[in-house]
């Protein structure tokens, strides 16, 4: 494990302890959800600290508003900014999904990065993709709470949580949410 990597890690997991200690016994909305393998990214908008209040609607979050303000901030002392993308499951672009590849690209090398993404879909388009997930052998997983989670087949996983999770999708009642780890997506605080 490289040196930069290590780091990453121990700052993603100040970042998850802090967002969790954050958490109350209330409904706190849906649960994350994670994203499928590196999908074509046909445009890419890199972005510097917001020089306005963030946009996000209920139905639409942006990259300033998808992961909690204590995250970005974080982020964004370490160097780090954003490449905005659509999201993909397999070779499907998920209509007005919104994909966060977070990273310090002003680096000489960037090979860490953090990825976070949201769609808003219906049941007739979870269902599509879930079949597309299953057709690339991604791991149906239901969680104790009717959570519904799709995870890399083992074989193709690169960089992993603490329990062997690559990257995930988490299908909810409306909505999709994606993150490079299974864990990586109790970093998603949408809905606000």
């Amino acid at each position: 494990m490289t040196h930069f990597r290590r780091i990453a890690l121990v700052g993603v997991t100040v970042a998850l302890t802090v967002a969790l200690a954050g958490c109350t016994s209330g409904d706190a909305g849906p649960a994350p959800v994670a994203t499928t393998s590196a999908a074509p990214t046909p445009a890419t908008k890199t972005t510097a600290a917001p020089e306005a209040t963030p946009t996000g609607t209920a139905a639409s979050p942006t990259c300033d508003t998808l992961i909690s303000d204590s995250l970005d901030a974080q982020l964004r002392e370490q160097g780090w900014t954003f490449q905005e993308a659509p999201m993909y499951i397999d070779t499907t672009e998920v209509k007005g999904g919104l994909v966060c590849n977070w990273g310090n690209y002003s680096a000489p090398t960037n090979d860490n990065v953090q990825m976070w993404g949201w769609a808003t879909i219906d049941s007739a388009t979870a269902a599509t993709l879930e079949k597309a997930l299953e057709g690339q052998r991604w791991e149906r997983i239901e969680g104790d709470h009717g959570e519904l989670f799709y995870t890399q087949p083992k074989d193709t996983i690169t960089i992993k949580d603490e329990d062997g999770y690559g990257m995930t999708y988490q299908f909810g009642d409306g909505w999709l949410k994606f993150a490079d780890t299974k864990q990586g997506l109790l970093l998603i605080a949408w809905p606000r």
